[in-house]
């Protein structure tokens, strides 16, 4: 049935609207990340032009033992730790930080925390930390002492929220209504178009080859003609289609049901279910088909309850039944 046709790809459109929301939101999240990463680290270098003005006497006399860690990772470890003194919270480098999230256009809110010597100091609450998503951390290390580390740890809040205001979404979304539109037009195309199926197929089968109607008419399905001795009716495919219907049925009838299975393969369970549409279709293929025999005095089609009849006024030939 054309409706239940319809439901179905409906729900595989929902499905496949959801599978690419999924993919969409952990490629957004991806790549929200890496970019509040790499302003993370723009927010650090601007906390040391603020704190460290003039250049900080360090003595490169390098005593110890532990050759692991270079000078270079060394100076940096020693400036923040002269940061971490200077602002425990680190509330410049959230503050910096949360403002160049604004001038990339990250609207998500943020907080910093870092942890020396196994203490942390956050800007954010425990809740925060909990629901927030943490950002690659910046580690500085003075020698195999990880208690000495300094961990700066960013967290940003990405939401669906978020990934429902990204236009991005507007183009899954318009992809899926575009699907289903198509869908829809191809099943109502399907509809609309008759097919012969094994019963009704019209071949050069000698089952079908030539069927006697009436008073010496003959139909050969396979040329899609009616013919008598002297003269000659062309149809179409789909009024051959019809006739070959008439002629299998019982008593020559066919209902709105019968003729939606065995001509345009939609199956109603019962009469009702056939819509207006469908019977307008019905009525019309019959129009032109009376057309079609109205030179033939002896087939008539009539209108039955819910159906049609074809009559033959002389020889009703039973030999497909």
């Amino acid at each position: 049935m054309k409706i239940k046709r319809l439901h179905k790809y409906i729900c595989i459109t929902i499905i496949i609207w959801g599978i690419a929301n999924l993919i969409g939101y952990g490629i957004y999240r991806h790549n929200l990340a890496e970019k509040a990463n790499l302003t993370f680290k723009e927010s650090l270098e601007r906390e040391k032009l603020h704190y460290i003005k003039r250049s900080i006497s360090i003595h490169k006399t390098d005593t110890t033992e532990d050759k692991s860690v270079s000078l270079t990772e060394k100076e940096e470890w020693i400036k923040q730790l002269y940061i971490n003194m200077e602002d425990p919270t680190r509330i410049y480098l959230d503050s910096t930080f949360s403002a160049l999230l604004l001038e990339e256009n990250i609207q998500t809110e943020s907080f910093v925390s870092c942890t020396y010597n196994k203490n942390t100091n956050s800007t954010g609450t425990p809740e925060q930390i909990k629901q927030y998503t943490p950002l690659l951390p910046v580690v500085y290390r003075f020698d195999n002492d990880r208690k000495k580390d300094i961990i700066l740890q960013p967290y940003i809040n990405i939401t669906v929220s978020q990934w429902l205001n990204y236009p991005y979404i507007l183009l899954i979304t318009g992809g899926c209504i575009l699907y289903l539109i198509c869908i829809t037009f191809y099943i109502e195309k399907k509809a609309h178009k008759p097919n012969g199926n094994k019963e009704l197929s019209i071949t050069n089968d000698n089952e079908y080859e030539k069927i006697p109607l009436s008073n010496g008419w003959k139909l050969y399905p396979d040329k899609h003609i009616l013919k008598n001795e002297s003269n000659e009716i062309k149809l179409t495919y789909t009024e051959t289609l019809y006739i070959t219907a008439f002629l299998k049925a019982e008593e020559h009838k066919l209902k709105y049901t019968d003729i939606c299975k065995q001509i345009y393969h939609i199956s109603y369970e019962d009469e009702n279910e056939v819509n207006r549409t469908e019977k307008q279709r019905i009525g019309q293929a019959i129009a032109r088909l009376r057309k079609s025999l109205n030179c033939i005095q002896e087939i008539n089609i009539v209108s039955i309850q819910n159906g049609y009849q074809l009559q033959l006024g002389f020889i009703e030939n039973t030999a497909l039944l």
